[in-house]
């Protein structure tokens, strides 16, 4: 029991010795590390956002495109299809306001 007891006593020793001895700055990483690490998935998100936003275009422009081969004539069904276009224009615009919004860079700060 008494060995047992050394031997903790021994191995929490070396093991605070050794995370003395760790340089700081090599453990954790470093500010400027996780700023572009972080940075990095920001522009990754916007460039996936632009994506989907340019496909989201396309399919509402295809979706126009049919409107217009739709009967002639106010119909529900062609009343339908024109607010679901203007739901979609409507939300696609915000989207891209937003993005450009965060793409911008900060105003300086008033003093």
């Amino acid at each position: 029991m008494r060995i047992l007891c050394i031997a903790a006593i021994c191995f929490t020793f070396s093991c605070s010795a050794v995370a003395q001895s760790i340089d700081p700055a090599k453990a954790a990483p470093s500010d400027a590390s996780q700023q572009s690490a972080s940075q990095a998935r920001a522009d990754s998100t916007q460039r996936q956002l632009r994506d989907d936003l340019a496909k989201m275009r396309l399919l509402l422009h295809q979706m126009q495109t049919n409107l217009a081969f739709a009967q002639v004539g106010d119909t529900p069904m062609k009343h339908q299809f024109e607010l679901e276009i203007d739901m979609w224009t409507v939300l696609i615009n915000h989207m891209e306001s937003e993005l450009r919004q965060t793409q911008a860079p900060a105003p300086p700060p008033h003093q």
